[in-house]
């Protein structure tokens, strides 16, 4: 008798690890579709404050201050892509520095062309945009400047902005 409900028990535990697999397969796809549109919703409620009247010249203001758009297209990437390929180019490289890199580059121009640099001539007496704008700068971006250029990071502001403008002259 104990070997006979020792087996139904078996077959029954079989039976509810099937439908156990069964449902945590549901749970995923439930959880990954709840993500989207928790993702797809902030996107709408943007696209409705876009696209609601203006009061007296007056814009609305989206719900969310970031963009919603290219958050919601860069989860959609991560997930069709493999789970293993989300290592970053340089994990070495911080966020700032990611981002003035990023800045760095030339932006392409609605003309078709790619907005480069403006590029001084030996012997031009203009002074240089960027010399002017290093006054602007706070010593903590003047010094991460100078320290990715392999400099004396170290010192006041001025000394950092001599710095800066005597490796432009070089």
């Amino acid at each position: 008798i104990l070997r006979n409900r020792n087996s139904v028990l078996e077959a029954s535990n079989a039976e509810l690890k099937a439908c156990n697999a069964e449902l945590e397969a549901r749970n995923a796809e439930l959880e990954r579709l709840h993500h989207e549109f928790q993702v797809a919703e902030p996107v709408n409620s943007q696209k409705e404050a876009e696209e609601g009247q203006k009061k007296k010249g007056q814009k609305r203001k989206a719900e969310y201050p970031y963009n919603t758009r290219k958050a919601s297209k860069a989860i959609a990437a991560m997930l069709s892509s493999p789970r293993g390929s989300t290592s970053f180019q340089d994990e070495s490289l911080t966020v700032q520095q990611r981002a003035e890199e990023e800045q760095a580059k030339p932006a392409p121009l609605s003309t078709g062309g790619t907005s480069e640099p403006y590029q001084i001539k030996e012997g031009s007496r203009t002074r240089s945009t960027s010399k002017d704008s290093y006054e602007t700068m706070t010593v903590e971006r003047l010094r991460s400047i100078l320290k990715r250029k392999g400099l004396k990071a170290i010192g006041k502001k001025a000394e950092l902005i001599a710095r800066l403008r005597g490796q432009v002259k070089q």
